[in-house]
């Protein structure tokens, strides 16, 4: 049987991570959502360009994450990195790390934070020679164009034995999640953490589902997001004004084999 149009590209479509045939699953404005045939993660194509990421991230603000809140989140990650050997006398990079809280939340001179987008400017990897005891990507692997050559350079710079940790969006959650181009480009699987992990040379030694600190009312807004607005104006609720709650995210730690 012959391809035509868009039925043969459909079919071209592959998946970033095990490069097996996706299937087309929705249309959002320009972009179109694929899922892997194979490892079941969910991905966008097209990829926005560099230009379009660029001009996106240059304007981005999430208001889901208050200052307070991202420290409160961010000294948590560290009590639960403290159980894979984390100290403050580790060599730690925190890769995507926005405004710096979780590398403040450590106090230690021995943390490191990169971000190209990051509102203070960029802060750069001073050396690649250098080595890491521990690399963290909190809710980056989601944004990532190239997780695979992104997850591979950053692999070089940490020291065998050492740890990567990171939180991201997974399509296996009981919470909804929402297919967001450009700001989410890649929707994880267990299986597809797996294969990236095994292929950038990382055992898993950790695979929950992530929970967190979050204000009641942007969660109760986010959970309530499809529901009418003639509904939602007759909801009240009597929660503490920041809840500790379940994501549509996983934690996972893996170390470098």
């Amino acid at each position: 049987m012959k391809l035509r149009g868009d039925d043969k590209v459909r079919n071209l479509i592959t998946c970033p991570v095990c490069e097996v045939q996706g299937f087309r699953i929705k249309d959002i404005d320009r972009y179109k959502i694929y899922k892997c045939k194979n490892c079941r993660m969910e991905y966008v194509e097209p990829l926005p360009t560099k230009k379009e990421l660029d001009n996106f991230y240059s304007n981005y603000t999430d208001i889901r994450a208050e200052d307070s809140i991202l420290k409160m989140n961010a000294l948590r990650n560290i009590q639960a990195l403290s159980s894979h050997g984390l100290t403050n006398e580790n060599k730690l990079l925190d890769f995507g790390c926005g405004k710096n809280i979780f590398v403040k939340s450590g106090n230690s001179p021995h943390w490191w934070g990169y971000d190209k987008y990051a509102p203070q400017g960029p802060q750069m990897i001073t050396d690649y020679h250098e080595k890491w005891d521990f690399i963290t990507m909190w809710g980056i692997l989601e944004h990532l164009s190239k997780p695979k050559e992104t997850m591979k350079q950053l692999i070089t710079i940490l020291k065998e034995g050492g740890k990567l940790a990171l939180t991201t969006v997974t399509v296996e959650s009981t919470i909804p999640y929402q297919h967001k181009p450009l700001e989410h480009l890649m929707y994880w699987t267990r299986v597809s953490i797996e294969k990236l992990f095994e292929l950038i040379g990382l055992k898993v030694k950790e695979y929950i589902p992530y929970w967190m600190f979050q204000k009641s009312d942007i969660y109760l807004s986010l959970v309530l997001r499809t529901v009418p607005e003639e509904i939602k104006s007759n909801i009240y609720h009597k929660l503490p004004e920041v809840v500790f709650v379940p994501t549509n995210e996983i934690f996972v730690v893996g170390e470098k084999l």
